[in-house]
């Protein structure tokens, strides 16, 4: 029996607080439908895991470009990440992370994708929350990335 891979990438934005920070998260519409997960997708041919980031966030959470993700002004971006692996299917996705230095007017606004979107404590449970989203959080506080 042949394994099915796919292969994606987003982002986890957070904002740090003195009561230990927030994340910006989406309520998505398509599958999974009502859960709060972070923008992300499908890799494509050719495309690096941080293409895939960049290109899925835009799409999704309605950056204007690129660029606007990765000014300083209000994030400070690396390509630190997490690598999730699912069975019975390999999923390899890949979780960038974001610190917000200040939150962008705007940005992002609901869509097609999301029927809200909004920042959410890390110190308080988070309804709905996709099961990769508690995964990935899990892995960048082990490694001391976020409180």
């Amino acid at each position: 029996m042949k394994v099915k891979k796919y292969e994606g990438a987003g982002f986890l934005f957070f904002y740090p607080t003195p009561q230990g920070g927030e994340i910006l998260l989406g309520k998505r519409t398509p599958k999974p439908s009502g859960v709060w997960s972070i923008p992300g997708g499908i890799r494509k041919d050719r495309e690096s895991y941080w293409e895939c980031a960049l290109r899925e966030t835009c799409s999704e959470f309605g950056a204007p470009n690129t660029e606007f993700l990765l000014d300083e002004r209000y994030f400070a971006t690396d390509e630190t990440k997490v690598t999730l692996i699912q069975i019975p299917f390999v999923w390899e996705y890949r979780t960038y992370l974001s610190r917000v230095k200040e939150k962008p007017e705007n940005w992002p606004s609901p869509n097609w994708k999301f029927s809200a979107v909004g920042w959410f404590p890390l110190a308080k449970p988070i309804p709905d929350l996709h099961f990769t989203v508690k995964h990935t959080v899990r892995n960048f506080r082990r490694s001391g990335l976020i409180p």
